[in-house]
């Protein structure tokens, strides 16, 4: 595949949070947002730009292929899509070590996200104890 150019317009969901991830994404103009449903809330992780990635994460993690949020355009915006193997070609260009930090890193931060929402779960789960007594 390597990659494609795609357009979105302002409300277009570019990848739910939860679902196989294959590819990674650039913006290349417009802005999309990066957002969690938590408790049946959107919460907003991030805004993101020109030449700024997302959707990597479920390709640099070798244990977890699933998209960890979801994206959406909030404005019109040119995305340019990124095949896996054209992603592993990019990666390939950095040093073992380099690539490997990264893989550690992400893996790092779903551990963490994974950490957080147990903590969130459990603080919920509290509440509703003392509500009931």
């Amino acid at each position: 595949m390597g990659t494609v150019n795609r357009k979105y317009h302002k409300g277009d969901i570019i990848f739910k949070e939860g679902k196989t991830g294959d590819c990674c994404y650039v913006v290349k103009s417009g802005r999309v947002e990066v957002f969690k449903m938590q408790r049946g809330k959107e919460v907003k992780l991030a805004e993101l730009c020109e030449y700024e990635f997302f959707g990597e994460m479920s390709l640099l993690d070798p244990n977890n292929r699933l998209r960890s949020a979801s994206v959406r355009a909030i404005e019109d915006s040119d995305v340019i899509i990124m095949s896996k193997e054209m992603f592993q070609q990019y990666l390939g260009q950095l040093t073992p070590g380099i690539q490997n930090l990264i893989r550690t890193l992400v893996i790092r931060l779903r551990k963490t996200n994974a950490q957080l929402r147990y903590y969130q779960d459990k603080e919920v789960e509290e509440k509703l104890d003392i509500m009931v007594d």
